[in-house]
């Protein structure tokens, strides 16, 4: 069984391409609605989060042979669980980086270290802040809202989980956009006006299939860009190109095969 750790939009279709080399994938989410997507084109999955003792039972009692990392460029714990749980069994772990985005020079577009810096510069500037950011990272932001001069508009996942969330953090209904993506850039330019967006607070993590690369639609449109920086990629085989993803596990798979 192939393991696959599928968080980001890229899931599916390395599911596709690792299924087209005739190898079992076992898909596993966090959220039980990304497993369903999963459990539709018939590649089996399971959902919510595991340590890395999790993630070693799991390798046992389903036989896997090969760990293929395809979690979202900001979820480090997911990928330190991983390959702590690769360590513990042996079994070998790669990884699926999403290609990094490149960006020309622009006076508007800021980089942070990490999400405390960015709410910090975010705060600093006032105005209207878009952050797109996720929820996971809303605890960063929390403390500015109600700074005077200063709104804090927050999108996120139309769960009753990220929306009781950010409820629990302080944020009001009318600053909270309850939307899946992916997003096209007339739909991002609606929202900032709707809202009278000055500043856009969002994470190095690159456009994904069938949505636009938010930075230059949002630099175009005149705001000020806060970008966190991503993680650096783990230390073990990386791949941003999905065929040859499949082909290098193929080819794992083939070494890992048991003795006759």
């Amino acid at each position: 069984m192939i393991l696959l750790l599928a968080g980001t939009h890229e899931g599916p279709r390395i599911a596709a391409a690792l299924r087209a080399r005739d190898l079992p994938v076992l898909a596993s989410t966090v959220r039980p609605h990304a497993a369903a997507t999963f459990t539709a084109q018939g590649v089996p999955a399971r959902a919510g989060a595991l340590d890395a003792e999790g993630f070693a039972a799991l390798v046992h009692a389903r036989g896997v042979r090969v760990i293929v990392d395809a979690s979202h460029p900001f979820a480090v714990g997911v990928r330190a669980a991983a390959q702590a749980a690769s360590r513990r069994t042996g079994v070998p772990y790669v990884r699926y980086e999403r290609p990094r985005p490149t960006y020309p020079p622009s006076p508007r577009l800021l980089w942070a270290a990490d999400h405390h810096a960015a709410a910090a510069e975010a705060a600093r500037r006032g105005g209207t802040v878009f952050l797109a950011v996720g929820i996971r990272s809303l605890p960063a932001y929390a403390p500015y809202r109600g700074q005077a001069g200063l709104r804090l508009v927050a999108r996120l996942l139309p769960t009753a989980e990220d929306v009781g969330e950010a409820r629990r953090l302080g944020f009001d209904q009318r600053d909270l956009v309850a939307l899946a993506g992916p997003f096209r850039a007339d739909l991002e330019r609606a929202l900032w006006r709707h809202f009278g967006v000055t500043t856009l607070v969002a994470k190095e993590s690159g456009p994904v299939a069938g949505g636009d690369d938010k930075v230059p639609v949002a630099l175009d449109a005149g705001l000020t860009v806060i970008l966190v920086r991503r993680p650096p990629p783990p230390e073990a085989p990386c791949f941003e190109d999905v065929d040859a993803l499949a082909g290098y596990v193929r080819s794992l798979w083939t070494r890992t095969a048991s003795p006759s």
